[in-house]
């Protein structure tokens, strides 16, 4: 994991360092009890995490009392973001204080379906799944490799997870289909196929197959009929 880059190597999100020369929040809400400001904003009804972040940023002191709330709100939104910008730093930042299960799993009317497969209409999808729909959809930066070797040094599963995903019972030993199906394919970007092969190896030597009998239609990007 010598190669996994640092949380703090990465852009910031939310966390609210304190500033001698930052305005004093004088307010009311600011001077509350921290269990009743808490109990405010738990309580307030659909309060969205850029709700949370502007209330927040307006006083440290709110900050450490709502920093929770903010990375849990809208079915942990930021975590997903992270997912998608394959920001490291920021995915620590929702791990350490969104109280996060490492078998999360968004819901199909949550998070859409973007694997491209023609055979596996998913219900589930786990934050690997999410990660790796950046890689399916063509894009690819060297972050997707230390994205992936994080969510395994954390317990997260990255597995392959076949059917319908109706539970993670569900998920087989081996390594995602979807890295094998997008080499053969074929790749004209040398850096895109060597961080594939890169992701591929680490996984191999953490104890995941290589899937060696794949269905077709299956593949990323399979327009057979079925």
């Amino acid at each position: 994991m010598s190669s996994l880059l640092p949380p703090e190597s990465r852009c910031s999100s939310f966390i609210v360092k304190p500033s001698d020369t930052r305005p004093q929040q004088t307010g009311a809400l600011a001077r509350l009890p921290v269990e009743l400001i808490h109990m405010i904003a738990k309580n307030i009804d659909k309060l969205r995490a850029k709700d949370l972040r502007s209330l927040a940023l307006s006083s440290a002191a709110l900050s450490d009392v709502l920093r929770r709330l903010y990375y849990q709100s809208d079915r942990h939104e930021d975590f997903q973001e992270a997912l998608k910008t394959t920001d490291v730093a920021r995915m620590e930042r929702n791990h350490e204080f969104g109280g996060l299960d490492v078998s999360i799993v968004w819901e199909k009317e949550h998070v859409m379906c973007k694997c491209r497969n023609k055979l596996a209409k998913h219900r589930k999808h786990r934050p690997v799944d999410i990660l790796l729909f950046r890689i399916i959809k063509g894009e690819w930066n060297p972050s997707f490799a230390n994205a992936l070797m994080w969510l395994y040094s954390k317990g997260y599963p990255v597995q392959h997870w076949p059917g319908n995903h109706h539970s993670l019972s569900s998920m087989t030993n081996m390594m995602s289909e979807a890295l094998v199906q997008l080499l053969q394919r074929g790749i004209n970007d040398q850096d895109k196929v060597d961080g594939i092969c890169r992701i591929i190896k680490f996984l191999s030597s953490q104890g995941f197959p290589i899937p060696l009998r794949l269905n077709p239609e299956r593949a990323p990007g399979n327009t057979s009929k079925i």
